[in-house]
């Protein structure tokens, strides 16, 4: 859920940077100079989303996942 937070907040904040900051808006003086700015911020987008996947991994549900995973295929724990 942390990563989901922190990709909306990151997209959002680069997406309207991005669109606030270009020609159609700022006219000559724009900081972004990509009239669709969707080329940059939509790959920027999910590599924010990426990092903050890997950032906030649970290793509890890795250690649970792999103990799962050994008992559906070893039986053990069936009654």
């Amino acid at each position: 859920m942390t990563e989901a937070l922190l990709g909306i907040t990151g997209s959002t904040i680069t997406s309207l940077f991005a669109v606030l900051a270009n020609p159609s808006i700022m006219g000559t003086n724009a900081v972004f100079p990509l009239s669709t700015p969707g080329i940059v911020t939509i790959p920027l987008d999910f590599l924010i989303i990426y990092i903050a996947s890997l950032l906030t991994a649970d290793k509890e549900a890795e250690k649970k996942y792999v103990e799962l995973s050994v008992c559906s295929h070893s039986g053990l724990g069936a009654e």
